[in-house]
């Protein structure tokens, strides 16, 4: 038995019209999804770049009690210290980041300094700038510390 011939307004299929409609969609749904997930790499740069932040102004601090806090020549006192500035230093280890370290003395608690740490890096060509602030005890380094008391004890090594 022959079938016979089907009209095209009844033919099985979508039209022209159904499958624009669709693609529409399909489009919709995908642009949304690539705009979603720029956003995200955008957040987690950001992110990054903070976390980095931090990890730096850590580093920075040690190296600032190291290097920073230096017993003045005519001092009595173990904590009369200089407090020496570091500014504007590249981060080594860090790339693309500076940072700079400097104190704050309160008279009321001459035992403890304030350190503010202030760490600068591009993102996305933009300049970003973070500061850190950490209460710091006011001594010398431990290595010299130690270096000092074996002395005054005759140690040698």
């Amino acid at each position: 038995m022959v079938e016979p011939r089907q009209n095209a307004r009844t033919a099985p299929g979508f039209t022209l019209v159904e499958m624009l409609v669709a693609l529409a969609i399909l489009l919709v749904g995908v642009s949304s999804i690539l705009a979603t997930m720029s956003t995200g790499v955008d957040l987690r740069r950001t992110s990054d770049g903070r976390l980095q932040a931090e990890l730096l102004a850590e580093t920075a601090l040690q190296r600032a009690q190291q290097q920073s806090f230096q017993k003045k020549a005519d001092a009595h006192d173990p904590l009369d210290l200089q407090l020496q500035p570091l500014q504007d230093l590249e981060a080594e280890g860090f790339p693309g980041m500076r940072y700079g370290v400097s104190f704050t003395e309160d008279p009321a608690r001459p035992d403890l300094v304030l350190a503010r740490v202030q760490v600068r890096w591009l993102e996305q060509g933009e300049d970003v700038q973070a500061e850190f602030l950490r209460v710091l005890p006011k001594q010398e380094p431990f290595g010299t510390r130690v270096q000092r008391w074996l002395k005054e004890h005759g140690i040698t090594r």
